[in-house]
């Protein structure tokens, strides 16, 4: 899961911080906290990754201690509440596990809650849809995935926008670097840079692994409590290599009870474009 990866990163980091720091005294360690990744697309079904933040031992194969399986996760529209299936899905990414269910499709507009368990905690977290989605009007690509997208701000200001993508195809897309803006100006011409998803980072620079492969765009019209998550997640991602600059408490809460994001987002038609040197 990115999140996670985020969040394990920022622990191994204040963990680095406190054994510098040895004339301090010894603090128990923090109680897991659940991790949350959910969307519900425009037109589209709604999807939860559900983990810990807490970090896995060193014995081989206890990575999935932080997978959270078998929990009880539910979203509600309206007064329906439906109770989501968990399965094993690989082709997701990490956790390779996610909650799903087609009793509910995105629409503008309307509320979206979630509520997951597991492990005696629980994680809640309610997000309106965007009554307007932005298109891309035109995508252009150059060399190692980095392009260009263009759109239209919408009729109602501000409206908040992420470029999301992913690599290769499937349901999960990932905001990528510096993909982020907020329209104000209703009906104004405008771009954002297109750069490999963060969830690629590890694969940069391009190599020869990646040349040929199907970079796919979206936009996502997103809340702003989502678009500032996303904005400060970025920075974080991108300093984060730095142990004295990023930790969990800069992101904007966005749920309540543990860490994450919970998206309800208007997205536009998905543009691709081939990954060239």
């Amino acid at each position: 899961m990115l999140l996670n990866r985020l969040y394990l990163h920022l622990a191994f980091s204040s963990s680095l911080m406190a054994v510098c720091s040895c004339q301090m005294a010894q603090e128990p360690p923090a109680r897991p906290e659940l991790v949350v990744e959910g969307w519900i697309d425009s037109n589209g079904f709604p999807t939860v990754l559900l983990s810990s933040s807490a970090l896995p031992t060193e014995e081989p194969g206890k990575l999935e201690e932080i997978i959270a399986r078998w929990g009880k996760v539910t979203i509600e529209n309206r007064g329906k509440e439906v109770v989501m299936i968990g399965r094993s899905n690989t082709g997701i990414g990490f956790p390779f596990y996610c909650y799903y269910t087609y009793e509910m499709i995105g629409q503008p507009g309307e509320i979206y809650s979630i509520r997951a368990e597991y492990g005696g905690r629980s994680v809640v977290a309610t997000c309106r849809m965007p009554s307007q989605i932005v298109e891309i009007d035109s995508l252009t690509m150059g060399s190692k995935g980095v392009g260009e997208v263009y759109f239209t701000a919408p009729e109602i200001c501000p409206a908040y926008v992420v470029v999301k993508a992913n690599i290769g195809g499937g349901t999960r897309f990932y905001p990528t670097p510096l993909g982020f803006a907020e329209c104000l100006t209703p009906g104004a011409s405008m771009s954002l840079p297109v750069y490999l998803p963060l969830s690629s980072v590890s694969k940069l620079p391009v190599g020869e692994a990646l040349v040929g492969e199907e970079l796919h765009v979206k936009l996502a019209t997103v809340s702003k409590e989502v678009y500032d998550y996303w904005v400060a997640f970025g920075e974080i991602a991108t300093v984060g290599s730095n142990s004295f600059v990023g930790t969990a408490e800069n992101l904007p809460p966005t749920v309540s009870g543990g860490l994450g994001v919970w998206s309800a987002q208007g997205v536009s038609h998905t543009w691709s474009a081939t990954i060239t040197k």
